[in-house]
């Protein structure tokens, strides 16, 4: 995922995420948002086209929300880490007192001290540099032998998929025993 700040504060995001309806650019606009704390009207996704991205492999599952999510979210702070270096000077604070949120970048003790992203990135701009995001995420290597139960010399496909259970108990308020009654 590579993720270019404009100018005005806006961003273009390029995937090589393929969306087939499964909400994928849905939810790289929701990381890269949320990191940044940008207002997600402000992220465009560039229409992916191979000729200048890279494939992202097969969209199954919630495969592309672990990686492409991932790479995203690695963009998006390496281009927080940049414009953190420019909030510290102009607003006299460390990083660790940023808070990036409301299109903002303000210290986390005084709300009025603060700059907006948009200016930021023209201060990185008027600095001769750009703020621009790459990330790559992979699946850690995995492995399980089912013969001896041993994980260290084979490689199963990683499971990109999550799951839940739910639970209705009763609990007895005095004695503290818990019955489960549906799971």
């Amino acid at each position: 995922v590579n993720i270019f700040t404009q100018p005005d504060g806006s961003l273009i995001v390029y995937s090589g995420l393929a969306e087939v309806g499964q909400g994928g650019h849905t939810m790289l606009v929701s990381v890269v948002s949320q990191v940044l704390g940008v207002n997600p009207e402000r992220i465009q996704i560039s229409p992916f086209d191979s000729s200048y991205c890279p494939d992202g492999g097969p969209t199954v599952a919630s495969r592309g929300t672990v990686t492409s999510g991932n790479a995203a979210r690695l963009a998006a702070e390496q281009i927080k880490g940049k414009l953190s270096q420019i909030a510290e000077g102009k607003l006299g604070v460390s990083e660790d007192k940023l808070v990036f949120a409301g299109g903002q970048i303000r210290d986390r003790d005084n709300q009025e001290n603060f700059l907006t992203f948009e200016e930021a990135v023209q201060e990185c701009y008027a600095q001769g540099d750009n703020a621009y995001g790459f990330g790559w995420w992979s699946a850690p290597e995995t492995t399980w032998n089912y013969e001896t139960g041993d994980v260290s010399d084979c490689e199963p496909y990683f499971s990109y998929v999550y799951g839940a259970n739910g639970a209705e108990v009763e609990v007895d308020l005095l004695t503290g025993k818990v019955d489960v009654l549906k799971f």
